[in-house]
């Protein structure tokens, strides 16, 4: 049985939280409210008591270096904001707001649900994140990291409690790099990525422990995809493929209890819903989005028309 990789808890001192005022775009204080923060609350509340909350789909392009709002299931265009650079994963915490991982600019932010106003963001300058995930029994923020701006391509997993500063830095010397990562409805982290020889490495980060659990899964995986909690198992994507896992862990073993494959679809870009799944369909014409049945895959059920995508990074569903 291999050990569990032991992990290097430090504070991540080159963080800085940004909270961006709607008025001037100063700077307020890290652990304050600055008037976009408190509008956003005043913004939620009244969603959630006038009946009129929505969902919408968001998505991230890498090559567009756009971040897409849709209104959600028509797939109609809200907004599209085109100030990032390599935005990448995405995910959403209980308020419904969404974190953007943007590795070219060395941050995530977090946007409200229902708009594309900005209302904070943690800037490490020396990270590169590739995706986020929200615990939903904490609002712990983590973000894997696919490496380093200074010198060492080395990724890191950071874990923000709250979503604030100061953050954890864990680390895996199994790990090279850190490229998905996803909750359980326990508030247990996955995270998957490759090795120094660019195998797939796949971990666990229990509730309230300070190790990472190496998990050696009974499939080949070729390269990491996405990895997200279905409300039973561990869905861990292939974005080499296809095929996503659906796995159940224990200890340091992870067995695949059945596997979905997309038709037309990837492992890289999905997010599921219930009893379906939305994700990156690939096609002569190009690539677009769609749904399928999960578990159940297959081919599409509905082909969604989004504009102007070139290379889906990230998906994800929020409701205000």
């Amino acid at each position: 049985m291999k050990l569990p990789a032991r992990i290097l808890p430090q504070t991540a001192g080159l963080c800085i939280a940004l909270a961006l005022l709607a008025a001037c775009g100063a700077q307020s204080p890290v652990g304050t409210l600055g008037p976009m923060q408190q509008n956003s609350m005043q913004q939620r509340a009244t969603a959630r008591t006038d009946g009129s909350a929505q969902t919408f789909l968001y998505v991230s392009d890498i090559k567009n270096k756009t971040f897409t709002v849709y209104s959600y299931p028509a797939a109609k265009l809200v907004k599209k904001v085109v100030t990032f650079d390599w935005p990448r994963g995405l995910c959403s915490n209980s308020n419904g707001d969404v974190w953007v991982a943007n590795e070219g600019e060395n941050r995530v932010t977090e946007y409200l649900p229902d708009s594309t106003k900005h209302i904070s963001e943690l800037f490490d300058p020396g990270t590169r994140p590739s995706d986020c995930s929200v615990d939903p029994t904490t609002g712990n923020l983590a973000v894997a990291n696919i490496g380093h701006t200074s010198g060492t391509p080395i990724g890191k997993l950071l874990v923000y409690p709250g979503a604030k500063l100061p953050a954890t830095v864990y680390s895996d010397p199994n790990f090279y790099r850190y490229y998905y990562c996803g909750y359980d409805d326990k508030g247990n982290l996955f995270v998957d990525g490759i090795r120094r020889d660019n195998r797939f490495q796949f971990a666990e980060l229990p509730k309230g422990s300070s190790t990472l659990v190496d998990v050696t899964i009974n499939e080949t995986i070729a390269s990491p995809g996405g990895v997200q909690w279905d409300g039973t198992d561990v869905a861990v994507g292939d974005s080499s493929t296809d095929t996503i896992y659906r796995v159940s862990v224990s200890g340091s073993s992870g067995t695949v209890v059945g596997t979905t494959t997309l038709t037309n679809g990837s492992g890289s870009v999905f997010f599921i819903d219930g009893a379906q799944i939305i994700g990156e369909e690939i096609s002569k014409s190009g690539t677009n989005f769609a749904l399928w049945k999960y578990p159940a895959g297959g081919k599409p059920t509905k082909s969604l028309d989004l504009s102007d995508l070139d290379g889906p990074s990230g998906v994800v569903l929020a409701t205000n």
